[in-house]
């Protein structure tokens, strides 16, 4: 599912993917469309729909696609109308917060938790580890809100 964006709130463009950095690292804003976005760096290439992970090597506001089962989400690259893929070392609003359309596995069935899966920035529903149970609990976490249509599905991330 595309979704499509009032890209500008106080006059940030959340869809902007920038190669100098415009805004503080890790600065957060609440959208007109009640999801929450985080301005950080790429320490890798990401594509639409990736889900994403802490760079730790790199910082805590540089993010990666997950590409490893049972990694913790940071957030996302929605896929969504006017949003482009990002290029390694540029600046960019993720999503952290509330729903957005993502890569996901074939089939998943909505309610289920979105865990990371081995297929870069892919979430599937199979079984939760523990450690994403632990990660649920502490209120970090992503549930599917839809099912996969066109490699794409609704998550709502906490």
């Amino acid at each position: 599912m595309v979704v499509n964006l009032n890209t500008k709130v106080l006059g940030i463009d959340i869809l902007a993917v920038d190669t100098v950095q415009q805004h503080a690292l890790g600065c957060e804003i609440t959208h007109d469309d009640g999801n929450t976005y985080r301005y950080v760096r790429a320490g890798a290439a990401i594509a639409l729909g990736d889900v994403l992970k802490v760079d730790v090597a790199e910082g805590p506001n540089d993010y990666d696609p997950q590409v490893a089962a049972d990694i913790p989400h940071a957030g996302c690259l929605p896929n969504a109308t006017g949003r482009a893929a990002v290029a390694d070392n540029s600046f960019f609003w993720a999503g952290v917060r509330g729903s957005f359309s993502v890569k996901a596995a074939a089939t998943v069935v909505a309610g289920t938790p979105a865990i990371s899966t081995a297929t870069a920035g892919t979430v599937d529903d199979t079984a939760a580890t523990a450690a994403n149970a632990l990660a649920m609990a502490a209120g970090v976490g992503a549930i599917f809100q839809t099912t996969t249509t066109a490699g794409f599905a609704t998550v709502l991330f906490f």
